[in-house]
């Protein structure tokens, strides 16, 4: 069911597609995902059509900010202790996962808009300190 969940996520009703978001995460939250012993072809499809929905320019801004938030937690991103590498983690973690190879960069400020959207994890994106001293660093790619 997790497979129909995702497909799920770009039905042409949007209260569809955040209940599909919702359910995903709900069966993520329980541990259902991990029993549901799927495949990786499975497991890189349904986590490429939720992701999808982060970065969708049609999508409500709170449906975006369910969808990263499934992905973080799917992840398992941490974005605590060193706020310098969970910037760099989280960008390269946006890059590879949510925009992929191909991904235009100029999709990035919908993945910062719907983070900013997470009361819980906004706080790594506003510590400015943390972003001059990244800046500052001549070893970051």
């Amino acid at each position: 069911f997790a497979p129909r969940l995702a497909e799920m996520t770009h039905d042409v009703d949007a209260d569809c597609q955040a209940a599909a978001v919702g359910a995903l995460r709900a069966c993520l939250d329980a541990g259902l995902l991990e029993e549901l012993d799927l495949g990786d072809e499975e497991i890189a499809e349904l986590c490429d059509k939720v992701y999808a929905k982060v970065v969708d320019q049609t999508a409500a801004p709170e449906l975006r900010a369910a969808a990263l938030a499934f992905a973080l937690d799917f992840e398992d991103f941490d974005g605590s202790g060193d706020a310098q590498r969970a910037l760099m983690d989280l960008g390269r973690f946006a890059e590879a996962s949510i925009l992929g190879d191909e991904g235009p960069p100029a999709l990035a400020p919908l993945i910062a808009d719907a983070f900013l959207a997470l009361p819980d994890r906004a706080a790594l994106l506003k510590d400015w300190r943390a972003w001059v001293d990244l800046l500052a660093r001549d070893d970051v790619d």
